[in-house]
Order: structure tokens, then sequence, then C-alpha cells
């Protein structure tokens, strides 16, 4: 089994669009409506999100958690620093030998990047 996507619910659909465009690289693969809601797939390598857009539906993502594994943590930190981008908490060194900083998304979402 692997993962096929994330999915978030977001009430500004560009901005969010835009964050993962600009802080992590994903790029528009694809954007369709079904049921009144719009979807966005955006990819990055093998990940793959899916925002969704709902007139209907007021979510807010803060209990959502999703964590990227990456080559250097502290490279990447400091990538998203140029950027404008500041951890809400880490760096940390685990007992197990990983590295990971949580950042914010601009619905709330939390985002581990870990370097195991």
């Amino acid at each position: 089994m692997k993962m096929h996507h994330i999915g978030l619910y977001t009430n500004n659909l560009s901005e969010t669009e835009s964050f993962y465009e600009t802080m992590f690289g994903f790029r528009l693969d694809r954007r369709i409506q079904i049921f009144g809601e719009i979807i966005t797939f955006m990819k990055h390598e093998e990940i793959c999100i899916e925002l969704l857009k709902s007139d209907s539906i007021d979510f807010n993502g803060e209990s959502i958690h999703f964590a990227w594994s990456v080559e250097s943590l502290k490279d990447t930190m400091k990538e998203l620093e140029k950027k404008g981008l500041n951890p809400i908490e880490g760096p940390y060194h685990l007992k197990n030998g990983w590295k990971t900083a949580f950042y914010q998304g601009p619905t709330h979402e939390i985002i581990e990047l870990i370097e195991s």
C-alpha cells in the first residue's frame, strides 16, 4: 500500500494553491468541479495533495497533520525561511535519530518535515 493523496478543505483555494506552489514546489496537476465543489490536485515528486473548495462547508484544517520526508531538514528549513516561512515548532532531534520541524499552512494544517 502507498499513499494516493492528502485532501485538505480550504476557504481560499487560490491562496492555498499559491502557498504549496511557492513554499514546497507543488505544481497544478488538474482541476475539476463535482457537485459544486472545486477540486485541485497538485503534485510534487511522488506527493499529491487534493485541495477542496466548497461554499457549503466551513472547514478549518487545524486538526490536520501530515508529514513529508526530506533529505536535509537543515537545508529545507533554510529554503523555507528565505521564502518567509518559519517553523511553529522545532527543529527537534529525536532519540531514534530523526530530525523534525513543524510548519503551519494557510488553513491551519500542520506540516511536519522529517529527516530520517
